[in-house]
């Protein structure tokens, strides 16, 4: 967010899945292997970040032991 506006950026490529989620900090981080060379997304959004970190606390705590 800038202000009252969002600020958006495209990749130049797909982005291949499956990639390994990352949170750290505010951040969430994609990263994902593709002929030997690394892959890696940075969101830097604190909402976006609560946001998949209450999904991944509330999903982590609902697998069965």
């Amino acid at each position: 967010m800038i202000g009252e506006q969002r600020h958006f950026r495209f990749l130049e490529k797909d982005f291949d899945i499956p990639a390994v989620l990352a949170l750290f900090g505010n951040n969430i981080c994609l990263i994902s292997k593709d002929n030997n060379k690394i892959k890696i997304v940075i969101v830097e959004d604190e909402l976006m970040f609560k946001i998949t970190h209450f999904l991944f606390e509330h999903m982590w705590v609902s697998l069965s032991k």
